[in-house]
This record gives C-alpha cells, sequence and structure tokens, in this order.
C-alpha cells in the first residue's frame, strides 16, 4: 500500500509530539496576541500535555534550529540530531585548529589525525 504525506501524518500523529511541543514552545517564546488564553484552554482541556514542558525545555536549549525553522525530527532507526552546543564546540575547533589530511605528515595534518 502506498501512503501520501497526508496519511504518514495521520499514522504517526503520536509520535509528533515533538513538533506540537515546539509550537507550545514557540507561543510561550513569542505569544502572538491572544495566544496565551488559546494556550491555556488547550491546556484547560488537555492537562496531559502540560507534562511536556522538559521536553519543550530540552529541545529549546539543545535543538534551537529546530524552533528556529519550525521543524521536527523523528528518527526511528535511533539517529539523533547534534546538540546546538556539539556544533558548537567543533565549529570553534574548526575555526581554531588548522586542520590537514590525515595521511600527509604536517601539523594540519598530524592535527587531524589525533582527532580520527
Amino acid at each position: 500500500m502506498k501512503f501520501n504525506r497526508r496519511d504518514f501524518l495521520k499514522l504517526s500523529a503520536p509520535a509528533l509530539v515533538v513538533a506540537t511541543t515546539a509550537t507550545q514552545t514557540q507561543a510561550k517564546q513569542k505569544p502572538a496576541q491572544g495566544s496565551e488564553n488559546a494556550y491555556a484552554s488547550f491546556i484547560q482541556s488537555h492537562p496531559e500535555w502540560k507534562s511536556t514542558s522538559a521536553i519543550d525545555q530540552q529541545r529549546t536549549v539543545y535543538y534551537s534550529r529546530l524552533n528556529n525553522t519550525n521543524q521536527a525530527y523523528l528518527d526511528y532507526t535511533g539517529a539523533s540530531l547534534q546538540a546546538d552546543s556539539q556544533v558548537s564546540k567543533h565549529a570553534d575547533l574548526l575555526k581554531k585548529t588548522p586542520m590537514g589530511n590525515p595521511h600527509s605528515i604536517n601539523v594540519p595534518s598530524l592535527n587531524s589525525t589525533k582527532l580520527v
């Protein structure tokens, strides 16, 4: 059976908590006019969603690019995105340390070899 995107979303709805909590987090951070009331009404109708606040916080702190681009990342094979802190540390390393082909013999290459 072939599924289109809409069918996939219907079947995957329980796994889309991350996307929904991102929307809630964004509403908390930059509330549109009247959104506080809408969020409060939603939580009153669905109190179980309040329990996702720890996930909302982790997403905001460690994976802000998902919120910034209004995206969700779901991988059923166990892979994950790099946390913002990992990306920053790696970018700092690349900015500060010359890296070269680890098969060569020079200082930039030796820097790479140490990390491989």
